[in-house]
C-alpha cells in the first residue's frame, strides 16, 4: 500500500475541520459526522478547542482511499497558531486548501499559500460554504487568481439550489492552464492538431502532482456536499510518497511535532528514508543514539503499537523527547531555515510557585520553540513571545488546565521591535597582546535581514577563530542590540584580526568579539523598527463612512472595495496603531464585522520614544561587568592595541560598579571571585 501525508489548511471559520470530519466519515473512520459548533469533532479534542470552536493544535488521523493510506494533518486556521501550520507543512506530500465561497481569500489563506509554494507542495483548492447566501464560485476563482495563482482549473461546480454537481472540464480552459508548464501542448493547439481531452487531463494530473497546476473542487463540507468528489480527486492530483527511492538505506526522519501528555513526551516523526523497527538504535547529536522501545502509528483515529514502519509514514516515539525541526538518523542536517512565523508581541508571566511555572513554560517552549522563553534573573520574570493576543489567552488556559497553576497572570502585551544600524562603523578589541578582532557594521535596505561575511585574511586571523567569531555574532550577540531588541537589515563583517598559534585561546575571542561588535554598533547607532500590518475589515456597506472616519483619526489611508458581495476596507498601518483597531471597530460597529491583519514587513517606529528591553544577561556595552562574567581580567582587555590608537577608555571600578557586581554574584549571573581566572 502506498502512503501520502496531506494537510488540511484554511483561514479560521472557512470550514476546514468540517471537511476533515467529512473525509473521516466517507472513509469509514467515524460512523456519524461531528460538528464544530457541537464540540464533538474527532480532531479538535482539547477542551479549549471544543469550547471556542477553533483548532489550536495540529491533529493526526489516517484513512484509506483504495490502495493508498492517507495520513491527514488537521491544522489551526487562526493566524495566532501559524507555528503549528509551519511544522505541519514541513512533512507534507500534498495539501487541501479550503477557501470560503463567501469570504474568499483571507490573510491566513495567503500566509499558508506562501508556505506551500515555497516548499512546492502539490495542492487542491476546495471552495466551501456554497450553501451560504452571497457565496460564489466564479468570484472566489477570481480572488484565487488575483491573490494566489492563475494556474488553477475548475474540476466541478456545485449548485446548492439544484443540489447537483456538474463537470467543469472545458478543453480550451484546460489547455490554457497546461500551456504555462507544457510548451508542446500549446504548439499542438496553435497548429490545430487534434488533442484528446483524456491526454490533457493526464498531463494535468502529472503537473498537479509536481505542484505546477492546481485543481479546484467545490461543495459544502457542513452539509456533506463535495466530499466524495474530493476523495476521488486526491489520488489523481496528490502524489504518494516515493517509498521505492527512500525505503532502502540508513534511517533518517524529521521531528515535526512534540507533545507532553500524562507526564510523558511524545515525539512525532516522518520517516524520510529507511525504516524503523523495535529495538533499533538511531543516531542523534553526533555520537549519541536512542533505542526504540515502543513505536506507535495512528490507525484511523486510534494510536496503535506496531513492530515497524517504512519510509513516508508518520510515527510516534513515546517517552522520548526530540527537538522540533531536527533531522535524526543518517542525515543530521537541519530542515529549511526559512522563517515563516513572526512573533509580534512579548508578555511577562508570573505565578506564586515560580518553580512550577518554570517547568510548565519549559514544556510549552519545547512544544513551540517560537515562544522564545526567557527568564530575567534581575526582575525575576519569565517572558514569552506571541504571534497574537489570542495565543496568550490559550497559553494562560494551558497553564491552568494542563499544569494546574491557578494563580498565573500575564502582563499586557508589548510590541517586539527590531533595531537597524543608522550608519557604517567599525569596532576593534583585543584580549592579551596576541588576540585581536575588528568588526564592521553596515546598514542594509529594509527587509534585507542579517548578513555575515568575513573580509579578513586567514593569515591574520585563523579560520578556527573566524568561525568562532561567526558563531558568537550570529547565534548570540546579534539576538540583542543596543536597546535590547534583535538586529536586522545589517551586514556584519570581520574586517581584521590577529592571533597566535600558541598563546591565543577561545576565551580571548569570547571577550574580544562581542566587545568589538558592540563598540561598532555604538558608533553606528541604531534606529528602532516596528511591524507593519496589512489589515482587512469586512462590514455592512452602510457603515463604510463611519469606518473611514475612525481610521482617519489614526492618519491611516484605506482602500474600499466590494469583495464577494461584502464591503471590504483594507490598508496598512504600524502595529502600534493597528493593535487598537479591533477595540475601535467594536465601538463603532457593535460587533457586526470581521477584522484580520498580518505582518508584511518592518517600518520606522511610529512613536519616536526610545523603547528599551531589559535583557536577561550582561551586555558587552558594560565592559567591566561583561569581562568579569566571562571570567576574564580587565587588565588584559585591549592590551594588544598599538599604543592608545583606537583604545577606548577603561572605566574605573567605582563603588556603584562594585555594588552592582556584588548583586550579580549573589544572583548567580557572575562567578564568585575565587572562581575567576587571574592572568
Amino acid at each position: 500500500m502506498t502512503v501520502s501525508t496531506i494537510g488540511v489548511f484554511a483561514h479560521a471559520n472557512a470550514g476546514k475541520t468540517s471537511l476533515t470530519e467529512g473525509l473521516l466519515y466517507h472513509s469509514g473512520v467515524i460512523q456519524t459526522l461531528g460538528r464544530v459548533d457541537f464540540g464533538n469533532t474527532v480532531t479538535d479534542d482539547l477542551a479549549v478547542e471544543q469550547e471556542r470552536g477553533i483548532t489550536v493544535r495540529s491533529s493526526y488521523v489516517s484513512f484509506d482511499i483504495n490502495d493508498r493510506k492517507i495520513q491527514l494533518l488537521d491544522t489551526p486556521g487562526h493566524i495566532d497558531f501559524s507555528s503549528e501550520v509551519d511544522r505541519a507543512v514541513s512533512v507534507l506530500d500534498g495539501a487541501i486548501l479550503v477557501i470560503s465561497g463567501v469570504d474568499g481569500i483571507q490573510p491566513q489563506t495567503m500566509a499558508v499559500w506562501k508556505m506551500l509554494r515555497d516548499r512546492k507542495v502539490p495542492t487542491i483548492f476546495f471552495i466551501n460554504k456554497l450553501d451560504r447566501p452571497g457565496s460564489s464560485i466564479d468570484n472566489t476563482l477570481k480572488d484565487i487568481k488575483k491573490h494566489l495563482t492563475t494556474n488553477v482549473f475548475l474540476v466541478n461546480r456545485y449548485d446548492s439550489k439544484s443540489d447537483k454537481f456538474t463537470a467543469e472540464l472545458n478543453q480550451e480552459d484546460l489547455v490554457d492552464v497546461l500551456s504555462t508548464v507544457d510548451d508542446s501542448i500549446t504548439e499542438r493547439f496553435l497548429n490545430n492538431e487534434a488533442i484528446l481531452l483524456s491526454d490533457i487531463i493526464a498531463k494535468l494530473k502529472k503537473a498537479s502532482k509536481l505542484g505546477q497546476v492546481y485543481p479546484v473542487l467545490t461543495g459544502s463540507a457542513l452539509n456533506d456536499k463535495g466530499i466524495t468528489e474530493l476523495m476521488q480527486a486526491i489520488p489523481s492530483f496528490i502524489p504518494e510518497y516515493d517509498v521505492h527511492t527512500n525505503e532502502k538505506g540508513i534511517f533518517s526522519g524529521l521531528v515535526y511535532m512534540v507533545k507532553y501528555e500524562q507526564n510523558k513526551w511524545q515525539s512525532y516523526i516522518k520517516i524520510l528514508a529507511g525504516g524503523l523497527e523495535l529495538n533499533q538504535s538511531i543516531s542523534y547529536k553526533n555520537e549519541e543514539s536512542i533505542k526504540i522501545k515502543q513505536l506507535i502509528k495512528v490507525d484511523k483515529s486510534k494510536s496503535t503499537l506496531v513492530q515497524s514502519a517504512k519510509a513516508g509514514e508518520l510515527v510516534i516515539l513515546p517517552s522520548i523527547y526530540l527537538p522540533v525541526g531536527k533531522v535524526i538518523g543518517d542525515s543530521m542536517t537541519e530542515k529549511s531555515s526559512t522563517n515563516y512565523v513572526t512573533p509580534l508581541f512579548t508578555v511577562d508571566i508570573k505565578a506564586t510557585d515560580m518553580k512550577k511555572l518554570a517547568d510548565a513554560l519549559d514544556v510549552l517552549n519545547k512544544e513551540d520553540p517560537y515562544l522564545n522563553l526567557s527568564y530575567n534573573a534581575l526582575s525575576k520574570v519569565f517572558s514569552i513571545d506571541l504571534i497574537g493576543e489570542l495565543q496568550g489567552e490559550i497559553i494562560l488556559r494551558y497553564l491552568k488546565d494542563r499544569f494546574n497553576i491557578q494563580d498565573v497572570s500575564l502582563s499586557e502585551t508589548s510590541i517586539i521591535y527590531k533595531e537597524t544600524p543608522v550608519k557604517s562603523a567599525k569596532g576593534i578589541a583585543s584580549y592579551k597582546s596576541c588576540s585581536l578582532v575588528e568588526i564592521s557594521v553596515e546598514p542594509l535596505e529594509r527587509g534585507s535581514g542579517l548578513h555575515f561575511v568575513s573580509e579578513c585574511s586567514t593569515d591574520s586571523l585563523s579560520l578556527k577563530y573566524q568561525k568562532q567569531a561567526e558563531r558568537l555574532l550570529m547565534k548570540h550577540y546579534t539576538q540583542f542590540s543596543l536597546n535590547g531588541w534583535s538586529l536586522t537589515d545589517a551586514k556584519i563583517a570581520i574586517t581584521g584580526g590577529k592571533c597566535d598559534s600558541i598563546d591565543s585561546l577561545p576565551l580571548h575571542y569570547n571577550i574580544a568579539v562581542p566587545i568589538a561588535f558592540f563598540r561598532a554598533l555604538s558608533k553606528a547607532e541604531t534606529r528602532l523598527l516596528e511591524p507593519e500590518m496589512s489589515f482587512e475589515l469586512f462590514c455592512d456597506q452602510k457603515k463604510i463612512p463611519t469606518v473611514i472616519k475612525g481610521l482617519s483619526k489614526y492618519s491611516v489611508a484605506s482602500f474600499v472595495e466590494t469583495k464577494l458581495q461584502q464591503a471590504c476596507v483594507s490598508g496598512t498601518a504600524p502595529l502600534s496603531v493597528s493593535k487598537d483597531f479591533p477595540r475601535m471597530f467594536m465601538q463603532l460597529l457593535g460587533g457586526a464585522f470581521s477584522f484580520y491583519q498580518h505582518e508584511v514587513g518592518y517600518v520606522n517606529i511610529h512613536n519616536s520614544t526610545q523603547k528599551k528591553r531589559l535583557v536577561p544577561y550582561i551586555q558587552p556595552t558594560q565592559e567591566e561587568l561583561f569581562v568579569a562574567s566571562q571570567q576574564g581580567s580587565m587588565m588584559q582587555l585591549d592590551k594588544g592595541l598599538n599604543g592608545s590608537r583606537g583604545k577606548p577608555k577603561t572605566p574605573r571600578r567605582n563603588n556603584s560598579i562594585k555594588k552592582r557586581e556584588a548583586m550579580l554574584i549573589r544572583k548567580g549571573l557572575l562567578p564568585k571571585p575565587h572562581l575567576r581566572t587571574r592572568e
